[in-house]
């Protein structure tokens, strides 16, 4: 097996690693939360105008994307150090459990050459990342609803809405609750992460998957983005405990007219929330009237 195939089958036996340890390495409950209350932290989804960012509301379905779609090439691409080849010495070990010929010591020399020059291609051209995340799929969520990029980048130029999800502390805490939708913070790197020998060894470890899929460039940091992952899954439209985690709707400032009133219609019918954001006069900024988390001006005048 080539040393990135054994870092692919690490990263999907990663599923089964105990969710404990993998809490308590992305470090969940030190983050900085601005929008949470005794109960409740709160994450948010900018989403354009359109049938499946309605599903969410009446369905209760949400897309979970290819990585291989994300608009940054960067994202879930990671580096290898030199010494994360296979040596000579290690394919002999892997062509005997293999039950392969042997080969002379030379000739597995040049293989091990032959396979870091064949593994070094595929991680530049990205073929190998495109294997690696075939079934694969990734809900995004932030913790910056107000952000003008935010609404600008997903929510089509402000014409789109955000759509406000809460998650349980003491459930985050416990974990078991939420194991098919679980959010996890993503780390911002000056320097893309680094796959070594060490981490090939122990394939467990949840290092990987932290390494590979929750970690992106620091340009993306105003983000503050979660990240909710699916492994193994065959369609990207997957369903999420709506009932529990739905909980209030925006527009946005240029949202048109029947698209609002059709937006507002749906809430209504499944008794969500629904709100408006708003300008703030004479400023570059974003006010949602009314809102217990999000009305600034509200909210400033009450202090």
């Amino acid at each position: 097996m080539l040393a990135c195939d054994v870092c692919a089958k690490g990263i999907q036996k990663e599923k089964s690693n105990d969710l404990k340890e993998f809490l308590n390495l992305q470090n969940i409950s030190e983050y900085p939360f601005v929008h949470q209350d005794h109960n409740y932290i709160y994450l948010y989804k900018h989403v354009r105008f359109s049938n499946g960012s309605l599903a969410i509301l009446k369905d209760g379905t949400i897309r979970f994307t290819p990585p291989a779609e994300f608009n940054d090439p960067f994202d879930c691409v990671y580096g290898i150090s030199e010494d994360h080849f296979h040596s000579a010495t290690e394919l002999r070990s892997i062509i005997q459990k293999g039950g392969l010929p042997k080969v002379s010591p030379a000739k597995r020399i040049l293989l091990a050459r032959q396979v870091k020059h064949v593994q070094k291609k595929e991680m530049d051209d990205l073929s190998y990342f495109r294997k690696l995340h075939e079934n694969f799929g990734v809900c995004c969520l932030n913790h910056n609803p107000l952000n003008i990029l935010m609404w600008s980048h997903y929510a089509e130029n402000h014409t789109g809405f955000l759509i406000e999800f809460k998650f349980s502390k003491k459930e985050l805490q416990e974990g078991l609750e939420l194991l098919n939708f679980l959010p996890i913070p993503v780390q911002y790197l000056s320097s893309i992460p680094i796959v070594s020998k060490v981490d090939r060894k122990n394939l467990e470890s949840p290092a990987i998957t932290n390494k590979v899929y929750l970690s992106k460039a620091i340009d993306w940091e105003y983000e503050k983005e979660f990240r909710i992952l699916k492994h193994e899954i065959k369609n990207p439209i997957q369903k999420f405990p709506k009932e529990k985690l739905l909980c209030t709707v925006i527009s946005g400032i240029k949202i048109e007219d029947s698209n609002k009133k059709l937006l507002k219609k749906i809430c209504e019918e499944q008794k969500i929330p629904f709100y408006v954001a708003e300008r703030i006069p004479n400023g570059y900024g974003i006010n949602v009237p009314n809102h217990p988390r999000l009305d600034l001006l509200g909210l400033k005048r009450n202090k």
